[in-house]
């Protein structure tokens, strides 16, 4: 029923090729992301943070006025307290904790009527660290 009337040849593609393709730092990638967003280096050295990343969210909600206008919460600046970080990757996951850094925002709380202006530093959670492997610890599980 079947007649095999003509062979078809089969092409191989890639099996002459002697080079290999170097694959690219895709980690890297992921790490170099999350520096920028951090930005890491400023805040270490002391120097002025870009509008990216975490800055530009804070930027982005701040000034906040109170609804009858008298007060209002102006941003700073936001600290990461790196030297906190008081557990290893393994000791977080033994213990299912978090494996993260303190950040905390310098605000400004301003009395439009008088022109007061309180600084306060204020704890704004614990924002978690990415690992050399390019992944987060939360609550102990990687």
């Amino acid at each position: 029923m079947f007649e095999r009337s003509q062979e078809m040849g089969r092409t191989f593609i890639g099996h002459d090729y002697d080079e290999v393709i170097e694959l690219p730092d895709l980690i890297d990638v992921q790490l170099s992301s999350y520096e920028k967003f951090l930005q890491r280096e400023a805040l270490v050295s002391g120097g002025e943070l870009h509008r990216q990343g975490l800055e530009e969210v804070f930027q982005t909600i701040f000034p906040i006025e109170s609804t009858n206008g008298e007060l209002m919460l102006d941003f700073d600046y936001y600290n990461l307290d790196f030297t906190a970080v008081k557990l290893t990757e393994a000791e977080c996951k033994r213990k299912g904790l978090t494996f993260g850094v303190p950040i905390k925002a310098r605000v400004n709380l301003i009395f439009q009527s008088t022109g007061e202006i309180r600084q306060k530093d204020i704890y704004m959670g614990d924002l978690p660290l990415m690992t050399n492997r390019g992944t987060f610890i939360i609550n102990g599980a990687e």
